[in-house]
């Protein structure tokens, strides 16, 4: 991934700034440099670029200079969408480097010819404290931010109890419209090894989406009521399929090794291996039921009874 962009890409960008259509074209599409720079067509004006060098193509991040000024705060981009994270304590100190963060990345949409959108930008509080204090609302362009209880953020409803009631709604509703035509299939009386193919395809791949983050941490009756959506799947194909729980864990796991492999995973350094010969992870200290549900406890603790098994 290049920082900056090379010679070729500056004079388009120059041209384009200058509301001239560049001769070059990116990967066979012409696009209307006009409308992008005063805003009518595109959403983010800047954000991936792919340019063509002479070792082939190069995608250049235009945003990467867009980072957090501090390590309390943590800006999450993908494509035009951004979240800023921040952490509560206390005191209101935090509070107020959390205004200027905002007002820090407010300015720098502004001075790169991009638009913050107030009106879909959204506020969300997760606060687990008794006593919790006042927090005032983030603003944005003069423009007092809406705070919810919670927000789809990546095809993941999270709330601001980390319960997820809205995304297990969500996940069986869509899980219930595609049984309908597992049913269908069934009455024609099509065979079982097509039956659990369009299973896999099709309701196993909703089911998974997102299930390492949001499973764990899920109630009881929640993860009750995408294990009987299951059993009846299991039912109208003929054979039994993987438990949601077994699922979760297989994916936990498999993530985990992924993580393991890849040094340049923003989760790597939570994955510690306790000596250069062992392969068990370390696991450290957890204080809440809620964090040893989360990801990373779980991934740990899942990965070493995987491998205590295999030993």
């Amino acid at each position: 991934m290049c920082v900056g962009p090379d010679g070729q890409s500056t004079l388009a960008l120059i041209k384009m700034l200058k509301r001239k259509k560049p001769e070059k074209k990116v990967r066979n599409f012409q696009p209307d440099w006009t409308d992008c720079v005063r805003g009518k067509s595109w959403e983010c004006d800047l954000s991936v670029i792919g340019s063509q060098g002479k070792k082939g193509s190069r995608p250049l991040l235009y945003t990467n200079e867009c980072r957090a000024s501090t390590s309390t705060h943590t800006f999450f981009k993908y494509a035009d969408d951004t979240a800023i994270v921040g952490y509560l304590n206390p005191d209101g100190s935090v509070l107020t480097s959390f205004e200027e963060e905002v007002s820090n990345f407010t300015k720098w949409c502004r001075d790169n010819f991009l638009a913050v959108n107030a009106n879909k930008t959204k506020e969300m509080v997760i606060d687990f404290r008794r006593h919790k204090s006042e927090i005032p609302n983030s603003t944005v362009n003069d423009k007092t931010i809406e705070r919810v209880s919670s927000y789809k953020y990546l095809g993941i409803e999270i709330d601001d109890k980390l319960k997820f009631e809205i995304c297990t709604t969500s996940k069986v509703n869509k899980l219930q419209q595609r049984m309908f035509f597992l049913r269908k299939l069934n009455y024609f009386q099509v065979d079982c090894t097509i039956l659990e193919l369009f299973y896999k395809t099709v309701l196993q791949s909703v089911l998974s989406f997102g299930l390492v983050c949001v499973f764990g941490n899920m109630r009881k009756g929640n993860q009750d009521k995408l294990q009987r959506l299951l059993k009846t799947a299991s039912k109208i194909i003929g054979c039994s399929q993987t438990s949601v729980t077994q699922l979760w864990a297989d994916l936990v796991v498999d993530k985990a090794e992924r993580i393991l492999r890849d040094p340049t995973h923003p989760l790597y350094r939570k994955f510690q291996l306790s000596n250069r010969g062992s392969s068990r992870l370390l696991q450290r200290s957890i204080k809440t039921k809620r964090f040893s549900l989360s990801f990373v406890p779980s991934a740990i603790r899942l990965f070493n009874e995987r491998h205590r098994s295999r030993s």
